[in-house]
């Protein structure tokens, strides 16, 4: 976000988003985890405040409230318990994350 910042690329700032907004999707380990997810998604949004407030870009803002908002619905989504998704996400390989 500084170097988008730093060079005035609302592409690279948009980016930079998409990919702060996936990675509790891609890094998910099937635990409930809702506290992380929101620090994160907190800090997240502090980062994209200051570049907006120093840039204005609107587009930025709008990216953050959608994924925001959807990484909130995916989080809070159903409150019954997932089937053993951990196998088809760690795979039997993987034997040294406690959560699998």
């Amino acid at each position: 976000m500084a170097l988008a910042a730093a060079h005035n690329a609302l592409p690279i700032a948009l980016l930079a988003v998409l990919g702060g907004l996936l990675i509790p999707v891609l890094c998910s380990t099937c635990v409930d985890s809702r506290d992380v997810l929101f620090t994160y998604l907190t800090v997240l949004d502090l980062g994209v405040l200051a570049v907006t407030m120093l840039r204005r870009w609107r587009a930025l803002d709008v990216l953050a409230f959608v994924g925001k908002w959807a990484l909130f619905a995916g989080g809070m989504g159903s409150s019954t318990p997932r089937p053993r998704c951990c196998r088809r996400h760690c795979g039997r390989a993987v034997s040294s994350w406690s959560s699998c």
